[in-house]
């Protein structure tokens, strides 16, 4: 009797081989015949092998499962006796795949060179980067959520892309030479004969069971043609990342009566693999128990099967058929190739199981039924897929662009199924999207080919309806669901897609400029939708009642910003892109900005705080303007307006081509390059210069009842994190609008938004009137007008906007924050914008600054201190500075120069670099009739002590304004007269009056600063003279 068992075995094991061995002679019946023996060896043995267990019961034979289910596997596909001898001399062999492979764990530490990587999502598992040159270089650590090593990928790394441990192997010939050395060809293909057989069964089988959707095996699958319903049933209980562990114990105490020990252990089991078996018996208590899950008071209940004990075991033994094929996967590249070949080939059916599908998915390849069925597996059924296709697809480049181009296809029902999802987003397939996207020729081609960054707009647009369903989006009516949240994968998805090394290495040609263009357009059309979004009042009267949550329109504004700046890039790469991208926006702005002007948005019909406006003509020092009419202290405003910074920044761009650039200023050009319906240089600037005023209004106090979001909403849009494409385009967008206006026009426009003009105006000199809350308001908008003026004029540390290269604007970056207190490596770090992080500026730290180590008994790190060199570049108004990081860096830099000795105790204006060509009549602005009227009457308001609008920093922004004219003037004395100017205003001469005594006592604060600006003033006069 004891002999028996083995003796079928033997017998079993003698007729695969028998098989295997005539297999050439009879493909189909051979093959058929091995698939019927192994098919009845599973239903007999699967389900006692891998009968359904509590968890904390000992775990399944491996060793017996392996001999009696997979090694038959491995006898046909070999045809030997031996098959590890076999695959391990085949291994050996074989040309490895072009990548490590290595799949990360949740959590697994990952290297990232900042010398070498080509992006910061090319990393290295621990064994690569240890047997790497990338150890001696800078680099950064980091957690993984999904993914796996880079190593071997030339595109992923500037140099040495492959460690020594996988270098030996890449000499191996690619061709079957080194195979055919161990066996004939015969032999091989009829190795992979065999392969395929099994491989398509395997896979059929591993999908059927893993999708089956009934609570019994299908009919050819049950070990008798009959359902018993005496066999015994297991309630399995699923997992979800909506109810708490808390929660989950709790349940599971009441339903099936356990201690609390057992329910964590289920518990922990449920979230390490998805699913667990909780109760094992007939049906009826089976049912029971799922009902006791039912009765609960929550939204959405635990989801919990009854299931036949047969099927589940089956399904256990497809996941362990699941880590056999990855094992199989390194063997060779024809093995890869074979399973590649069969996920891929389209119209799949199910040749040996009646499985009804849905009939939209009955002409799809398997791999593409597997993605749309991706959120219908459990937790470690779709990380055990997913890890499948990393093996089997994307170690290869030509699997892994059929991957792609599928992946894409289907990127509207991935992303629609990850919504809708209850799991984290590394066990979504949508995690596979940076092993593809960022793959420089995977993604050219998918623009080229698929469309990709139309349809991945789209998607967006399209599963957000809801939030911008009336023309923009609208975020304070929407729930706050995360939904959203997880839609924003499809924008994180387009990043990829337009990473810089990408467009480095592009080629253009017709089809992938239209692609491009269109994706663009769609793009621009985004950001209409987002033009104005989040529209605010100020409160006059009392606080707002109902204070709104802002986060979502923040949050997706940190997710627009690099969007931003990477189509900017790539617009630039080609002159034709270039100009239809900019048309593009030039016709969506307008049709924006007329929409809003015009009163199109209904939702405020009160005339005195929608957005309708109009032009008037405005007059100042004899001048006038046709600017538009409207009161930001009392109309809505947002600032929400990406559609306008992004046209900011491919304006800044539109001298490379100069036809553009002269029809753009000359509207009576007639070149036909640009549309005809656009917006005005006027119109164009008017948003950016409305935020400005806004931020002037809330600095001065205006703002203070409309809570804590808007403050939030201030600080984000100045964050280091935001501001490149927040705050720094809006200043941009103002500097290309005083370039391309006349400078008298230019200024009554933003003195016309700060009431500037009436303030100057109003003769009256009331001494009550200086408390009260206007005056104060108005005295510090005449401030912040004239920092902005201020602004417009220094800011010149822009790559195309000053004479200057990108390394020159990080300099300064580094030296105004180095000025302001020494700093450690973090805390300069903190103060820059992720663009900095992103390249390695640590030889340009090093050019200004010493760094200085701390001492052995010191805790603090070491800092950057700023080189005596460099003192001088000091801008005491830097616009990235907070009010306190100014007062901090004035306060460093006058501690410096008492230390030093300096003759005059002041700050004076930095020398700065020229404008670039186009740009150079920004400083027009300093000799213009307005500004010269302007410094003219803020003089008088210094002398005179009865005026209620005077403040000492007026009197301190005009000597800075003076001094920025004197010293243009020193550097080009030929063309920038401005002490000539002045002393047509009698600008000098109530310069001269401010040194009386009492004037000087009014403003001793600025004497140093004043005596400077005389000095000057004398050496300008003797220049002009000599």
């Amino acid at each position: 009797m004891n002999d028996q068992p083995g003796q079928k075995s033997q017998t079993i094991e003698s007729l695969i081989l028998e098989y295997a061995r005539s297999i050439d002679v009879d493909v189909q019946g051979k093959g058929e015949a091995f698939i019927d023996l192994i098919e009845q060896q599973w239903i007999n043995i699967v389900p006692k092998i891998f009968r359904p267990q509590y968890a904390f019961m000992p775990p399944v034979d491996e060793q017996r499962a392996y001999d009696e289910l997979i090694k038959p596997l491995e006898y046909f596909i070999t045809g030997t006796e031996h098959p590890n001898e076999l695959f391990a001399k085949l291994k050996m062999i074989s040309k490895p795949p072009q990548l490590c492979g290595r799949v990360f764990k949740l959590g697994e530490p990952n290297y990232s060179c900042r010398d070498c990587s080509s992006d910061p999502t090319c990393v290295l598992c621990v064994d690569c980067f240890k047997h790497s040159v990338h150890r001696e270089h800078r680099y950064r650590i980091s957690q993984s959520s999904s993914g796996y090593c880079d190593c071997g990928d030339p595109e992923a790394w500037k140099c040495d892309a492959t460690c020594s441990l996988h270098a030996v192997k890449r000499n191996i010939d690619s061709d079957l030479s080194a195979i055919l050395s161990l066996m004939t060809e015969r032999e091989f293909n009829n190795i992979l004969v065999r392969l395929r057989i099994v491989i398509h069964y395997v896979l059929d089988y591993i999908y059927l069971l893993l999708k089956w959707n009934e609570t019994h095996l299908p009919k050819r699958l049950l070990w008798s043609n009959t359902v018993d319903e005496t066999h015994r049933y297991v309630c399995v209980l699923y997992n979800d990342e909506i109810h708490t562990y808390e929660y989950v114990i709790h349940a599971l105490m009441k339903s099936i009566n356990c201690d609390n020990k057992k329910a964590t252990e289920y518990a922990n089991t449920v979230d390490r693999e998805g699913r667990c078996v909780i109760n094992i018996g007939n049906k009826k208590t089976c049912d029971n128990v799922k009902a006791t899950f039912a009765k609960t008071n929550e939204e959405k209940d635990l989801e919990v099967k009854v299931l036949c004990e047969h099927f589940v075991a089956h399904q256990s033994f497809a996941t362990k058929l699941m880590f056999w094929i990855m094992e199989l996967m390194p063997i060779c590249t024809q093995f890869r190739q074979l399973f590649a070949d069969y996920l891929y080939q389209p119209g799949h059916h199910f040749v040996r199981f009646d499985f009804e599908e849905q009939f939209s998915m009955a002409n799809l390849s398997l791999l593409e039924k597997i993605m749309h069925s991706d959120t219908w597996f459990w937790k470690s059924i779709r990380i055990l897929w997913h890890k499948l296709f990393m093996s089997g697809l994307l170690l290869d480049i030509e699997p892994k662009k059929q991957f792609a181009r599928l992946f894409t296809r289907h990127y509207f029902h991935l992303l629609q199924d990850f919504v809708k999802d209850d799991h984290e987003e590394h066990v979504s397939l949508l995690s596979l999207s940076v092993q593809i996207y960022t793959v420089p020729s995977i993604a050219s081609m998918l623009i080229e080919e698929e469309n990709a960054m139309t349809i991945l707009i789209n998607t967006f647009l399209e599963l957000n309806f809801p939030y911008h369903q009336h023309g923009r989006f609208s975020f304070s009516t929407t729930p706050n669901t995360p939904s959203f949240k997880r839609s924003n994968h499809a924008l994180r998805d387009l990043r990829y897609l337009l990473t810089r090394k990408i467009s480095d290495s592009f080629n253009w040609n017709d089809r992938i400029r239209a692609h491009f263009i269109e994706g663009a357009e769609a793009f621009a059309k985004l950001l209409k939708r987002t033009q104005q979004m989040e529209t605010i009042i100020r409160q006059v009267v009392q606080h707002i009642e109902y204070e709104p949550s802002r986060d979502m329109s923040a949050n997706f504004e940190f997710i627009l910003s690099p969007l931003i700046k990477s189509f900017i890039e790539w617009s630039l790469t080609d002159p034709q892109v270039y100009r239809n991208v900019f048309n593009i926006s030039l016709r969506l702005a307008k049709d924006s900005f007329d929409y809003y002007a015009n009163g199109g948005d209904r939702k405020n019909e009160n005339p005195v705080t929608n957005s309708r406006c109009t032009t008037v003509r405005r007059h100042f020092a004899f001048r006038s303007a046709m600017v538009w009419d409207y009161n930001v202290g009392r109309k809505e405003i947002s600032l929400h307006i990406p559609l306008s910074r992004f046209l900011a920044g491919l304006m800044l761009h539109l001298p490379k081509f100069p036809n553009l650039w002269n029809e753009y200023t000359d509207y009576s050009c007639d070149g036909g390059l640009l549309t005809p319906y656009r917006l005005n240089v006027e119109s164009m600037m008017e948003l950016a210069l409305r935020t400005q005023v806004l931020l002037g209004q809330f600095r001065a106090g205006m703002w203070r009842r409309n809570g804590y979001s808007f403050i939030n909403q201030i600080h984000f849009y100045q964050s280091s994190s935001l501001r490149a494409t927040t705050y720094d385009l809006d200043i941009l967008n103002l500097q290309i609008g005083a370039a391309m206006l006349d400078p008298n026009e230019f200024m009554i426009h933003v003195m016309c938004k700060y009431s500037v003009n009436v303030m100057l105006d109003d003769r009256e000199h009331s001494p009550s009137k200086r408390d009260d809350d206007s005056t104060r308001h108005q005295i510090t908008l005449l401030e912040e007008f004239l920092r902005l003026i201020y602004t417009i004029l220094v800011e010149r540390y822009t790559f195309g906007l000053g004479a200057i290269t990108e390394d020159d604007c990080y300099r300064n970056e580094i030296i105004q924050w180095l000025c302001k207190e020494s700093m450690s490596n973090s805390d300069l770090f903190a103060h820059l914008t992720e663009e900095f992080s992103e390249k390695n500026i640590e030889d340009l730290i090093l050019e200004v600054a010493e760094f200085r180590r701390s001492s052995s008994t010191s805790k603090t790190a070491g800092r950057y201190v700023l080189k005596e060199a460099y003192y001088e570049r000091f801008n005491p108004f830097f616009y990235h500075y907070t009010r306190q990081d100014q007062s901090a860096a004035f306060e460093t830099q006058m501690r410096i120069k008492r230390n030093r000795k300096e003759k005059y105790m002041c700050c004076p204006p930095p020398p700065l670099p020229d404008f670039e060509k186009p740009f150079q009549t920004i400083n027009q602005i300093l000799l213009c009739d307005v500004t010269l009227t302007l410094l003219k009457c803020l003089l008088e308001k210094t002398i005179n002590f009865e005026d209620i609008y005077f403040s000492d920093f007026q009197f301190q922004q005009c000597l800075y304004l003076i001094g920025i004219a004197l010293n243009e003037e020193i550097k080009h004395p030929d063309s920038f007269k401005f002490s000539l100017r002045a002393i047509d205003f009698n600008i000098v001469s109530l310069l001269e009056q401010c040194s009386n005594r009492h004037i000087l006592t009014r403003v001793e604060t600025h004497q140093d600063l004043y005596d400077w600006c005389l000095n000057r003033f004398k050496q300008v006069m003797q220049l002009q003279s000599s």
